[in-house]
């Protein structure tokens, strides 16, 4: 009786343990996933943002409003799931500060439109790197219209850091540049031209074209000006024969070779000093019709009134 107990208990172990084994056998492995790191930066100092959401798709990644300053690279979201491809990130900001001056936005969001892929077993990072200068426009108000070049890379490495601080190491892939027009659509060529009048109305972004300056008459005879180069060296100037319109504006741009001497034109009653490896210019109207003589004089050592050359207004 005993042994018959013995054998039934020993077959009802060897049940146990069979269906452990097949239960073991038959269990699910566990799910590969990547991880996608989304990382901001700007090149310059003096931005600070706050990041409200995240959402890759349709997908929110993150949506705990938090403040960063730019100057380093930040993690602001991460995801880790299967294999798969994201085509649209958009990054939504609350408030902006531009050297702790509160900034306005033609809009609150950054879409980003490039295919971006997580694979199994790696570490994908986005890398948004703010263009400060390009960014920043004033008007009334400070003005923050994102200048963003974005690189990948696509098998890093990252060590996070206190306050979402990021350091990611890989090879580093340039994507595209992208910017923000006036209405508030992120894309490449997008910006805010510097050359406009930028005019913030109930805080919207309005953009007219630059006032043209018209030049006045002085202005405009100014850029007129006919400068004439001429070299003096070894009691010599050269061209020896200047000609010129009844009216025109002239500057000679003298430079003496070798060493000092004095220029004198007659008529016109210009006298001037050009200095040894210098450039002396003399600026007059010719106004005087006729033909002028100019002289070596004073100093012109041992060579005093020498003839150089002649001035024809005409």
């Amino acid at each position: 009786m005993k042994k018959a107990i013995l054998a039934i208990i020993m077959l009802l172990l060897a049940g146990c343990s069979e269906t452990h084994l097949q239960t073991t056998r038959t269990s699910t492995p566990a799910e590969q996933t990547g991880t996608l790191f989304i990382i901001i930066q700007s090149d310059a100092e003096g931005i600070e943002a706050e990041i409200t959401k995240v959402t890759a798709d349709d997908k929110i990644i993150e949506d705990t409003p938090v403040s960063y300053t730019l100057a380093k690279s930040t993690m602001i979201a991460s995801t880790s799931e299967p294999e798969t491809t994201y085509k649209q990130i958009t990054i939504e900001l609350g408030k902006v500060r531009i050297n702790n001056e509160e900034a306005i936005m033609p809009s609150n969001k950054i879409t980003i439109n490039t295919p971006l892929s997580i694979q199994t077993n790696k570490q994908t990072a986005l890398i948004l790197e703010i263009q400060k200068e390009e960014s920043t426009y004033k008007a009334s108000q400070q003005i923050f219209a994102p200048v963003i070049k974005l690189y990948t890379i696509n098998d890093a490495s990252t060590l996070l850091e206190p306050n979402r601080r990021i350091k990611v190491t890989g090879q580093k892939q340039p994507i595209a540049k992208i910017g923000m027009n006036e209405k508030g659509i992120t894309g490449i060529g997008m910006n805010l031209p510097k050359t406009s009048e930028i005019i913030i109305e109930n805080g919207k972004l309005k953009i007219t074209p630059a006032k043209i300056i018209l030049p006045t008459k002085e202005q405009k005879a100014e850029e007129e000006r006919r400068i004439i180069k001429m070299t003096a060296v070894g009691y010599a100037i050269n061209p020896v024969m200047i000609t010129a319109k009844t009216g025109e504006k002239l500057t000679l741009a003298i430079k003496s070779i070798d060493k000092t001497y004095g220029i004198f034109i007659d008529g016109y009653n210009i006298k001037s000093i050009l200095a040894e490896r210098n450039e002396t210019l003399i600026e007059f109207t010719a106004d005087k019709p006729g033909t002028y003589q100019y002289y070596c004089k004073d100093p012109c050592i041992g060579k005093e009134g020498k003839l150089w050359g002649k001035l024809i207004v005409r």
